[in-house]
């Protein structure tokens, strides 16, 4: 790279170092490395309906501050896998406080990951995980024919006949190589750039965490797999016309010789057998750019905290928390002491947008050590939701049967001894008024015990009488001056005592005859 390259490039890392990505994000492509791996040995894996619930993946375009695909599909798979090592998070934590500290060292770090940065980087995790071709029952005849073809060539020097037999074998060896082409091809993608993860991972090696000696194994099992591609990833000669006639020359040593479908299996064998060695520098490699990515998001932040973990299982404090996607929104806390918390309020108050915003955060503090607080206090949580419920038509589930599964999931989970927090919103909206607030009066109280902790909005303001033993009752409240809406979005300790949602009617135009019924109707109700 020549000087002027290198601090043009420096010069675009300084400017975008506190910004997230301003390109679009192939969601599909970022979870390749999260969806391929088990999640059996995880705390928790935060699955599709949970991530959907709290837009989780919306919030990943904006916390992605990565230079690299490898460091994005690391990052996003962090977030979907929060833990309760805490040894991990510190060993994390110094490592971001390290490439805060240390400018030049990171900005260096930012140009190798830069090289990882093409869409074709996003398929590394198949080599890692995927089931490779299997050797052909045919091979054997593969190996012959090579055989039979060098012999050929060299006995026809001396015996022109045998130059027939080269004529008889060609067209079979031409057959197969290019029938192999097609079984490399979607390998090629990944072979093309497979050099330049070696090399970034090479060039990353003092920032790489564990034994020196494992390290340099694992490099020196990636370089002799290099070789074998070297030979086969040949294919980008002929994009250059000098260099055409040379590509032509060796496609033609390779279909005589066999050497690339024989090479290929070969390679494919040593990589099955050393996955191990490519999955440890792609994940070192994909752990220094998260590292750099929080260290810059931190840094985009109104604040954040380092989380506090406490061993009792029912005490949470969040002070000063932030939605992601809001960071110029109003802060609220969370305060909860063996007791769970029941949040009231109309629509567009802002309690749906609470009640995530305190699960995404849980959720930062587990994964990445930067929960978007001014403090942080809780357990190690599992998270459990219930907020955008749909109806699948295909599969005949109406709305609220839908919900009633997910609510049971959540009761299976209330009794395990690990702590849990639930997050609802508007628990069985699906059905009447009257059974609903039966449902989940005991639904809610069954929620809340053991080491499970549950935030609840509703508009169900019967619930506050309810539960008001158990639950701590919170509440939004909007205003209405001179026909104007306003929302303050503050969070509120006590019962809702006013409701608008009849004058919001009138407010927004709606015939004052049903406005009135509205009132009059409302007034009968609440004696009765």
């Amino acid at each position: 790279m020549s000087n002027r390259n290198r601090e043009k490039k420096l010069a675009a890392i300084r400017a975008a170092w506190g910004k997230p990505r301003d390109q679009y994000i192939p969601i599909g492509s970022v979870r390749i490395y999260f969806d391929k791996q088990s999640g059996s040995e995880a705390f928790q894996v935060i699955d599709d309906r949970i991530a959907n619930d709290l837009d989780l993946d919306r919030v990943f375009e904006t916390l992605d501050h990565t230079n690299s695909r490898v460091g994005q599909q690391c990052l996003y798979d962090r977030l979907r896998r929060p833990t309760n090592r805490k040894d991990q998070l510190e060993k994390l934590e110094d490592r971001i406080t390290f490439f805060q500290e240390e400018v030049a060292q990171r900005e260096e770090a930012q140009l190798h990951l830069q090289e990882l940065n093409e869409a074709r980087d996003y398929y590394f995790p198949m080599l890692i995980f995927d089931q490779l071709p299997k050797r052909p029952g045919w091979m054997n005849w593969a190996f012959l024919l090579q055989g039979i073809t060098v012999g050929a060539i060299v006995f026809t020097i001396f015996y022109p006949a045998a130059f027939w037999v080269l004529i008889a074998v060609l067209p079979v060896n031409l057959f197969l190589h290019y029938q192999n082409k097609n079984r490399i091809g979607k390998f090629l993608v990944t072979f093309n750039r497979f050099s330049l993860l070696y090399r970034t991972g090479r060039q990353l090696k003092p920032y790489i965490s564990g034994e020196s000696e494992e390290i340099d194994r694992h490099f020196r099992t990636l370089k002799n797999i290099l070789y074998k591609i070297g030979w086969i990833n040949l294919e980008k000669l002929q994009e250059r016309e000098e260099y055409a006639p040379l590509w032509f020359l060796i496609e033609v040593l390779k279909f005589i010789t066999l050497s690339e479908l024989i090479l290929f299996f070969k390679l494919l064998d040593q990589i099955k057998q050393h996955r191990s060695s490519i999955q440890f520098i792609y994940e070192a490699i994909g752990a220094i750019d998260t590292a750099i990515s929080i260290a810059s998001l931190r840094a985009s932040l109104p604040h954040y905290t380092r989380p506090e973990f406490t061993a009792s299982a029912r005490e949470i404090s969040l002070v000063a928390a932030l939605h992601p996607l809001l960071l110029d929104g109003v802060a609220n806390d969370l305060q909860l002491r063996n007791k769970s918390m029941l949040l009231t309020g109309s629509n567009m108050s802002g309690k749906t947008t609470y009640i995530r915003a305190m699960g995404l955060n849980v959720i930062l503090a587990q994964s990445i050590f930067t929960p978007i607080c001014k403090s942080y206090c809780a357990p190690f949580f599992r998270l459990g939701t219930s907020i955008r419920i749909q109806d699948d038509v295909e599969e005949d589930k109406s709305y609220y049967l839908e919900e009633v599964n997910v609510i049971g999931e959540l009761i299976k989970k209330a009794g395990e001894p690990q702590p849990h927090l639930f997050i609802v919103d508007e628990m069985f909206k699906g059905t009447n008024t009257l059974e609903r607030v039966s449902a989940a009066k005991a639904v809610l109280s069954h929620l809340d015990r053991g080491n499970s902790t549950v935030l609840i909005s509703t508009h169900d303001i019967e619930l506050t009488e309810y539960l008001g033993d158990t639950y701590d009752l919170y509440y939004f409240q909007e205003s209405v001056e001179n026909d104007t809406l306003t929302f303050d979005y503050q969070l509120k300790k006590g019962k809702l005592r006013h409701r608008n949602a009849i004058r919001i009617l009138e407010i927004m135009g709606y015939p004052p005859e049903v406005t009135r019924e509205a009132h009059q109707l409302a007034a009968k109700i609440k004696i009765s």
